[in-house]
């Protein structure tokens, strides 16, 4: 090959690969993100996202309107509850609640339902000690033991739709000791 080919790839290559790391410089900063600290809050907090002039005053439309979007901005509550009840956790094929952990109040929480299902379910298999696969499919089908439980994002189910509330838990206070129970029995 020549001398100036050589160069002239050369040149090319430097040329292609100094783009390469502009692209991808560029795709890195323009991505980052902000870690955001989300607290609990206990209450809604209004946020105004309105056009504000020099001196902090709403800015008003051509024709002394509000401007658009003026309205607050609400942040959802994370509203935690305690209940006190039992879940229980079932391996009936029969069941509504087979392969979900339920739980059943003991008293009417305000906002919550008698029974729900956790939806953070390999956390809670976790926390409340249940092994999945340990029923017969005849005698042994449920899980389920006497509990106290903080739980927040409850949301009941709207509609004709089959299916349950839900929540996610967040802690549990007390528990009382595992019972396996039958079939059909929950």
């Amino acid at each position: 090959m020549k001398k100036n080919t050589i160069y002239f790839i050369a040149i090319v290559m430097l040329v292609v690969f100094l783009g390469a790391l502009y692209v991808l410089n560029k795709n890195n900063s323009s991505s980052y993100t902000a870690p955001v600290n989300v607290g609990t809050l206990t209450q809604t907090t209004p946020v105004d996202n309105r056009p504000t002039d020099s001196a902090g005053n709403p800015i008003k439309g051509e024709f002394g309107d509000p401007a658009e979007d003026a309205q607050p901005i609400r942040v959802p509550v994370v509203e935690k509850k305690t209940v006190k009840g039992s879940y229980f956790y079932s391996e009936d094929s029969t069941s509504q609640y087979a392969g979900k952990i339920c739980f059943r109040a003991n008293t009417t929480t305000q906002g919550v339902a008698k029974t729900f299902c956790i939806d953070n379910a390999d956390e809670a298999f976790a926390v409340l000690g249940i092994s999945k696969g340990f029923g017969d499919g005849l005698k042994e089908c449920i899980v389920t033991a006497t509990a106290t439980i903080e739980v927040k994002n409850y949301t009941k189910l709207t509609g004709d739709a089959d299916g349950y509330d839900s929540a996610t838990l967040t802690n549990l206070i007390t528990s009382g000791e595992q019972s396996i129970l039958a079939c059909e029995k929950y």
